[in-house]
């Protein structure tokens, strides 16, 4: 090749190299830097933002869980109180570095902050107070945190605003219910026993007025209700530690009953575990004295008897419609033939029948019988727990109470130790029962006043959504 082609091929080389166009390529760099950089940029944005958001929900979950346990504790007791305590814990409770804020919505609105209702296990539904049967009572709380723009404030972001978002709405629910019972006006003490709590006759109607009911027995037939009695009204709350038998229950209580609910402590004796006492913290046994006759307390047909409180190792007697005995305020304890009525009348305002020893009590015939343990007539330290008729712990003697028309009693009957049968029918079969075990046999409308006293003191309640 001689020299002057191969200068003119160098120049063409050189025209038609890449070198020739590096500055446009140049150029083509720096745009796709720019645009890495800039999805780079949004990426680390997406990551700060959504970490922001993620916090702030996290925050809210916490709030709403607080206020929802905080309201389901005193929702059977107190449903306003119940707002206020769930508005109280969720405020302790900072989102995004502002205090929670929830309206009480004390209209009970579906989409409210604060709704109160009922909520049912089987199907894992929360249902509003006011869609609920009316003898139905709440037991839940749902409670909705907000940060969202119409409400509550949205959730300000740092780098939304480079696609033109500004802020994020963000919100979380939680629903708690009441464990156990705040207080029941049924309880059935014993852990073991198969019919801890037994209705025989299907033509009961309990009216159990307020409360609920606890059985503490594990047995898979520990609540056996006759199929085809009614409690009127439906209790708060049917809590069964042991198992029923479904095909014999109620279809009506299912719907409140909670199987394998934990044991409620005795509400007159905190400090024990299934009969053995563990501590100091229990209704004390009174002290005997010197016995104040020891033969056995009767009434003469057709006379009026009066007496004072004290020890009768004899117990009373009453056997003829037409004699009456009058109690003084004061503690009774009764020996012997305990408290036995079979047609006589028995009237004692301000009063507590103890049975101790091989007394037992057995109230029967259509004798008129008024008890009570009167608050206002401090008989110390029991009139503090209401209670009216209350069995020594080591007496297992059974109890047989037969209700009239004529029967009236008021306040606590408190069996710890022993079997209590409940028949006839009338108003009158106190405000509480307590009972190792129970039997209800009655033949018409049975009722139980229950007024919310001696409650278990460590009510709980757990988050179910």
């Amino acid at each position: 090749m001689d020299e002057k082609k191969y200068t003119q091929s160098l120049i063409y080389l050189l025209k038609n190299s890449k070198f020739r166009n590096s500055k446009k390529h140049r150029g083509v760099a720096v745009l796709w830097t720019a645009f890495t950089l800039l999805i780079l940029l949004l990426f680390m944005g997406l990551a700060i933002d959504g970490g922001r958001v993620y916090f702030a929900a996290h925050q809210l979950q916490n709030a709403a869980d607080a206020a929802a346990l905080a309201g389901a504790r005193i929702v059977r007791i107190d449903q306003g109180e119940a707002r206020l305590q769930a508005q109280k814990f969720a405020g302790l409770n900072y989102c995004i570095g502002d205090a929670v804020d929830l309206e009480l919505n004390s209209g009970n609105a579906p989409d409210g902050d604060i709704v109160i209702g009922r909520f049912y296990f089987d199907e894992r539904g929360f249902v509003r107070l006011e869609d609920l049967p009316a003898d139905v009572k709440p037991d839940a709380v749902k409670v909705v945190t907000k940060r969202t723009g119409s409400e509550h404030g949205a959730v300000p972001l740092y780098f939304g605003s480079l696609i033109n978002v500004n802020t994020a709405d963000v919100s979380r629910v939680a629903i708690a219910q009441a464990l156990g019972g705040w207080g029941a006006g049924i309880v059935a003490l014993d852990c073991y026993a198969p019919d801890a709590l037994t209705v025989q006759n299907p033509a009961t109607e309990i009216n159990l007025i307020a409360g609920g009911i606890q059985v503490n027995s594990n047995h898979e037939d520990a609540f056996t209700p006759h199929q085809n009695v009614e409690f009127i009204p439906v209790p708060e709350i049917v809590n069964v530690h042991g198992g029923i038998d479904e095909s014999h229950f109620p279809s009506y209580l299912l719907d409140v009953t909670r199987l394998g609910a934990p044991r409620m402590p005795d509400p007159l004796c905190p400090d024990s575990d299934c009969g053995v006492i563990t501590g100091s913290d229990c209704i004390p046994d009174p002290v005997f004295g010197t016995p104040i006759q020891s033969e056995t307390v009767t009434v003469e047909p057709n006379q009026t008897k009066t007496i004072g409180p004290g020890y009768y190792p004899g117990g009373i007697q009453l056997l003829s419609s037409n004699e009456t005995l009058m109690l003084e305020p004061g503690v009774y304890i009764l020996d012997g033939e305990g408290l036995y009525i079979n047609g006589g009348n028995l009237i004692g305002d301000g009063v507590m029948l103890y049975i101790t020893g091989t007394g037992s009590v057995d109230m029967q015939g259509n004798g008129i019988v008024q008890l009570n343990n009167n608050y206002e007539i401090q008989v110390d330290p029991y009139f503090n727990y209401g209670v009216t008729i209350f069995q020594d712990r080591n007496n297992s003697n059974p109890a047989v109470i037969q209700g009239t028309n004529n029967l009236d009693i008021t306040g606590t009957l408190y069996f710890p130790g022993n079997h209590v049968k409940i028949t006839g029918t009338g108003d009158g079969f106190g405000t509480q029962l307590i009972s190792n075990t129970i039997e209800i046999a009655g033949q018409g409308d049975i009722q139980i006043n229950y007024d919310g006293r001696n409650p278990y003191p460590a009510n709980k309640a757990i988050l179910v959504y």
